[in-house]
């Protein structure tokens, strides 16, 4: 089994190799990128996959655009998405809520993605972020890695909490862009 999460994860290396080289040579730069629209464009996509559950988006106003590579913030987010979605039963409920925030005089981008499911133990949250890591057969380990270091990348940050009944609340912060 740990040759085959080995490979798993290489095949996924090389994937992702596949893809920058993609975004290359369709130039694929980074732009202004409107989180709220990226969040209701996965969420779509995933309702139709799993019409029983349910995932609410709550945008807010003034939500600042983000200097990114619009397929980078919909891959990372998508997996917090994804890994909430199979952390919760099949009725489970999801809220992402968007909105600005200010912090020390910055402008942020704040998304936060609030799952129904069981919570994370003390086990996997000394784990979580780290790469080759999981908790479900078949995965690679490499969803929230990925997507801490696409954030950092950005100057953002993620971090986690398990909610107080049940759940977990990831709160990503992404810099607004300032333009030029």
């Amino acid at each position: 089994p740990l040759v085959e999460e080995y490979l798993s994860s290489i095949e996924m290396d090389a994937d992702e190799l596949l893809r920058a080289a993609e975004r290359l040579k369709v130039n694929e730069l980074p732009r202004e990128i409107d989180v709220v629209e990226v969040t209701k464009s996965l969420v779509h996509g995933l309702q139709v996959q799993t019409p029983r559950l349910k995932i609410k988006v709550y945008p807010g106003s003034d939500v600042p655009l983000v200097n990114a590579v619009r397929s980078d913030i919909s891959n990372a987010l998508g997996n917090i998405i994804q890994n909430g979605i199979e952390a919760m039963h099949e009725d489970g409920c999801m809220e992402i809520h968007i909105d600005r925030h200010t912090e020390r005089g910055k402008c942020w981008a704040r998304i936060k993605v609030i799952d129904s499911g069981p919570g994370i133990s003390p086990e996997v949250s000394a784990r979580i972020f780290s790469p080759l890591y999981t908790t479900k057969a078949g995965h690679p380990g490499y969803g929230l890695w990925r997507a801490r270091d696409i954030f950092r990348r950005l100057g953002g940050s993620i971090d986690y909490q398990n909610n107080l009944t049940s759940g977990v609340t990831f709160t990503i912060l992404l810099p607004g862009y300032e333009g030029v």
